[in-house]
Protein backbone atom coordinates (compact mmCIF):
# COMPACT_ATOMS: atom_id res chain seq x y z
CA UNK A 1 0.00 0.00 0.00
CA UNK A 2 1.10 3.82 -0.59
CA UNK A 3 0.06 6.41 1.08
CA UNK A 4 0.45 10.13 0.34
CA UNK A 5 2.51 11.68 3.03
CA UNK A 6 3.62 10.69 7.02
CA UNK A 7 0.45 11.89 8.42
CA UNK A 8 -1.52 9.45 6.64
CA UNK A 9 0.81 6.65 7.55
CA UNK A 10 0.78 7.66 11.27
CA UNK A 11 -3.42 7.89 10.51
CA UNK A 12 -3.51 4.15 9.03
CA UNK A 13 -1.48 2.96 12.16
CA UNK A 14 -3.74 4.56 14.95
CA UNK A 15 -6.39 3.00 12.88
CA UNK A 16 -5.17 -0.33 12.43
CA UNK A 17 -4.55 -0.46 16.77
CA UNK A 18 -7.95 0.30 16.88
CA UNK A 19 -7.00 4.01 18.76
CA UNK A 20 -9.74 6.31 19.25
CA UNK A 21 -11.95 7.49 21.68
CA UNK A 22 -11.22 7.12 25.21
CA UNK A 23 -7.36 5.86 24.54
CA UNK A 24 -4.15 7.76 25.07
CA UNK A 25 -1.25 7.46 22.87
CA UNK A 26 1.64 9.25 24.17
CA UNK A 27 4.16 11.14 21.86
CA UNK A 28 6.98 13.93 22.34
CA UNK A 29 6.56 18.00 21.47
CA UNK A 30 9.49 18.09 19.44
CA UNK A 31 8.35 16.91 16.07
CA UNK A 32 5.53 18.20 13.48
CA UNK A 33 2.27 18.84 14.85
CA UNK A 34 0.95 16.00 12.74
CA UNK A 35 1.76 13.96 15.66
CA UNK A 36 -0.73 15.16 17.60
CA UNK A 37 -3.06 16.13 15.12
CA UNK A 38 -3.61 12.69 14.26
CA UNK A 39 -3.96 11.41 17.39
CA UNK A 40 -6.82 13.94 17.76
CA UNK A 41 -8.25 12.67 14.42
CA UNK A 42 -9.12 9.45 15.24
CA UNK A 43 -10.69 10.48 18.86
CA UNK A 44 -7.50 9.90 21.24
CA UNK A 45 -5.76 12.48 23.51
CA UNK A 46 -2.24 13.04 22.91
CA UNK A 47 -0.02 13.06 26.00
CA UNK A 48 3.28 14.33 25.45
CA UNK A 49 6.32 12.81 27.56
CA UNK A 50 9.58 15.10 27.57
CA UNK A 51 12.63 15.01 25.72
CA UNK A 52 16.13 14.49 26.19
CA UNK A 53 17.58 17.45 26.51
CA UNK A 54 20.60 16.10 25.56
CA UNK A 55 19.88 14.32 22.37
CA UNK A 56 16.58 16.14 21.77
CA UNK A 57 14.92 13.05 21.36
CA UNK A 58 11.66 11.45 23.38
CA UNK A 59 12.67 10.38 26.47
CA UNK A 60 11.98 7.03 27.59
CA UNK A 61 12.13 7.65 31.20
CA UNK A 62 9.42 10.15 30.74
CA UNK A 63 7.54 8.20 28.79
CA UNK A 64 7.15 5.43 31.29
CA UNK A 65 6.57 8.36 33.96
CA UNK A 66 2.85 9.35 31.68
CA UNK A 67 1.94 5.61 31.22
CA UNK A 68 -1.46 5.38 32.33
CA UNK A 69 -4.59 2.56 32.33
CA UNK A 70 -5.54 4.43 28.98
CA UNK A 71 -2.57 4.62 27.03
CA UNK A 72 -3.23 2.67 24.14
CA UNK A 73 0.15 3.82 22.19
CA UNK A 74 3.64 5.35 21.95
CA UNK A 75 4.24 7.68 18.72
CA UNK A 76 8.30 7.79 19.38
CA UNK A 77 9.94 10.38 16.56
CA UNK A 78 13.31 10.02 15.41
CA UNK A 79 13.97 13.87 15.61
CA UNK A 80 16.99 15.58 13.71
CA UNK A 81 18.19 12.51 11.67
CA UNK A 82 19.14 10.83 15.15
CA UNK A 83 17.28 8.08 16.29
CA UNK A 84 15.14 7.81 19.59
CA UNK A 85 16.63 4.75 22.31
CA UNK A 86 13.78 2.56 20.26
CA UNK A 87 14.93 -0.56 21.88
CA UNK A 88 14.16 0.99 25.13
CA UNK A 89 11.05 1.72 24.55
CA UNK A 90 9.90 -1.02 22.39
CA UNK A 91 10.68 -3.43 25.83
CA UNK A 92 8.54 -0.89 28.43
CA UNK A 93 5.57 -1.25 25.32
CA UNK A 94 6.12 -5.09 25.50
CA UNK A 95 6.42 -4.91 29.05
CA UNK A 96 2.72 -3.43 29.06
CA UNK A 97 1.47 -5.45 26.59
Amino acid sequence: MTLSSGTAALHLALLALDVGAGDEVVTTPLTFCSCAQVIEHVGATPVFADIDSVTMQIDPAQIESVLGPRTKAIVAVDYGGHPCRIEEIVKMANARG
